[in-house]
């Protein structure tokens, strides 16, 4: 008697998928944010990626294209510091964007996938101008103590900048 081929199904766990764009110049800010959202969220939660993964040997464009394609969100970091590398993270920008018309919603939400650029001490490139942005400007000193915030019972709390919308 033949035995029955066992068909194993792989089952894929609903996460949030975020490319992080961004100059190789702020590599290391990248990294940190990238960091900082797998904490907050929890690899359970949310799947990032990062250039900088892509190992060597591999076909480093269609990883990309494959990784934007697939990306929910994709997340640009611009620092407004004069870059060499600025053409990529347009590649990254005009690919996404292009990817959205084969597929407008995220793979496990109803939402719209989303290019949501962070302008960190400087605006947004005015390239992105006509999408909302979150601009974080002034001291960022986020979670630091704050010595006007001191409560009347003595101790301290957080504080965080506050984010500037622009438009």
């Amino acid at each position: 008697m033949a035995q029955a081929a066992q068909t194993v199904r792989r089952v894929e766990i609903p996460r949030l998928h975020v490319f992080i764009s961004y100059a190789s110049e702020d590599a290391v800010l990248a990294q940190a944010i990238n960091a900082e959202l797998k904490t907050a969220f929890s690899q359970a939660i949310i799947r990032t990626t990062l250039d900088s993964e892509i190992k060597l040997g591999v076909d480093w464009r269609t990883r990309l294209e494959e990784a934007l394609s697939d990306a929910d969100v994709l997340l640009i970091v611009a620092t407004g510091r004069q870059k060499l590398s600025h053409s990529y993270t347009g590649f990254e920008v005009g690919f996404f964007s292009a990817s959205k018309r084969d597929r407008e919603k995220m793979r496990h939400f109803g939402s719209e996938r989303l290019i949501i650029p962070i302008g960190i001490l400087e605006k947004i490139p005015e390239a992105l101008s006509d999408i909302e942005s979150l601009n974080l400007n002034g001291t960022l000193t986020p979670f630091l103590v704050d010595e006007d915030s001191r409560t009347s019972s003595g101790s301290w709390r957080a504080s965080r900048p506050t984010p500037r919308k622009t438009r």
